[in-house]
């Protein structure tokens, strides 16, 4: 596999020290793509368990990030390019309030190779990328966990060295993705 087909996606460690963010309004169910203006409020989470860390997955399928860490994905992103973060209140009693930011996909993707995904029961269980799609794309969701939603991101090689030569993948374990 050439290294310039091959994309990152995170998943937390068991064993970090990261907190869990829990969402304060439980009617902020999955955020979905269009949905942003259910969103417009700022959202609060608790920081249960655990410390801040640059990267969390919400308990309502969000992911949401640092400052610096948005800071990064940012820098890799031309003005019209279809991810918008999301201010969110963080509530700690422990280690203070923060804003974090929510990944916001305005529209979707298409990346889905379905020839080479791995399936089970006709679902996805392991997404593919269209090469022709992705090359050009900093970050883009995995859409074989469902194109309409924003819980997940997969990043090209610059921005993954971008990201851990500022250490903001600790606690973090990485997954290579692959296109076609």
């Amino acid at each position: 596999m050439k290294s310039k087909n091959i994309f990152y996606t995170f998943i937390e460690k068991a064993s970090t020290k990261a907190g869990v963010m829990m969402i304060v309004d439980k009617t902020k169910t999955a955020l979905r793509i269009g949905d942003k203006e259910r969103w417009r409020n700022t959202p609060e989470f608790d920081l249960l368990n655990g410390e801040y860390s640059n990267y969390h997955s919400g308990s309502n399928g969000v992911i949401l990030v640092s400052e610096k860490f948005k800071n990064i994905l940012s820098s890799f992103l031309p003005d019209d390019y279809p991810l918008e973060f999301l201010p969110a209140q963080v509530r700690s009693g422990v280690y203070g309030n923060r804003v974090y930011y929510i990944i916001y996909y305005k529209s979707v993707f298409g990346v889905v190779d379905k020839t080479h995904s791995k399936y089970a029961d006709d679902a996805i269980t392991v997404t593919a990328f269209s090469y022709e799609v992705v090359k050009d794309l900093p970050v883009f969701p995995d859409e074989g966990l469902g194109d309409n939603l924003c819980f997940s991101m997969v990043v090209n090689r610059e921005v993954y060295k971008a990201l851990k030569q500022n250490e903001m993948l600790t606690g973090l374990d990485v997954l290579k993705r692959y296109a076609y």
